[in-house]
């Protein structure tokens, strides 16, 4: 029927289809196919906040270790505001993103949509 020229790689582009005749089982409403599909983008956005945040973490784990055994010009180069303040920050940006993942169990359902909170809740663990 069409294909419009997204900006992607898909091999076989980017396709609309329309299918006539076909007898099929429809999820949620007829007609609800946007706001089912909001949904669900507002729960990935969700577990790829989450899969950023654990991400994180570890990274500031490893790079903590490595800044406190890591010695330079007689000192750890975490004693250093270059080395420790960047850190110290990235360790806020985590924690922000956990706290907003922690909280984001306590909305309803379905899940808000994409122009509510979860933008938000990419910002610190994706960044």
């Amino acid at each position: 029927m069409d294909d419009p020229p997204f900006t992607n790689n898909y091999p076989h582009g980017h396709p609309t289809l329309r299918f006539e005749d076909v007898a099929a089982e429809v999820i949620g409403e007829v007609g609800g196919g946007d706001d089912l599909q909001r949904a669900w983008f507002a729960e990935e956005r969700l577990g790829i906040a989450a899969r950023g945040v654990g991400a994180m973490w570890r990274l500031l784990e490893e790079t903590t270790a490595w800044a406190v055994a890591r010695e330079q010009g007689g000192a750890r180069i975490i004693d250093h505001q270059g080395v420790a303040f960047p850190l110290a920050d990235s360790a806020a940006d985590a924690a922000a993103g956990r706290l907003l993942g922690s909280r984001s169990r306590g909305w309803p359902t379905p899940a808000p949509t994409p122009s509510s909170s979860t933008p938000r809740l990419r910002w610190p663990s994706c960044s």
